[in-house]
């Protein structure tokens, strides 16, 4: 259902949003490259990759998932969706951890944290409709 809703929907894709998500993509794989003991720069010396393919390799997935998420938030705000603060601050504290946030992190942290609930309620919501809800 939300991929052919991704896939009908026409929207101006902003370079920036897509440009973005490629580096949030190449941060989680330095990640679990670092998870497994590797460092980003030694897999790209073993893979023969350059930091520019795996970006390039990474953009098609990225456009994808802007474009669901410029969707998904359209219909949030149609459906004038709302999410409890509580429910945001919970979310927030999960990600958080127990990291030690800046003021300006932790605003980052929440807004973030409000932007995927969301997120996440447009999904479910138009699961709903797809089910004549």
């Amino acid at each position: 259902v939300l991929e052919r809703l991704r896939d009908t929907a026409v929207v101006d894709l902003p370079e920036i949003r897509v440009d973005r998500e490629v580096d949030r993509q190449v941060r989680d794989m330095d990640l679990r490259l670092a998870q497994m003991g590797m460092r980003l720069d030694r897999y790209l010396e073993l893979s023969g990759e350059s930091i520019e393919q795996v970006r390039g390799s990474r953009r098609e997935n990225a456009v994808q998932r802007v474009k669901l998420e410029l969707v998904l938030s359209q219909l949030a705000e149609a459906e004038g969706l709302e999410i409890d603060e509580a429910d945001v601050e919970r979310e927030e504290a999960r990600l958080a951890g127990d990291s030690k946030l800046t003021p300006e992190q932790r605003r980052r942290l929440h807004l973030a944290a409000h932007r995927d609930l969301l997120v996440r309620a447009a999904a479910q919501r138009a699961l709903e409709i797809a089910r004549g809800e």
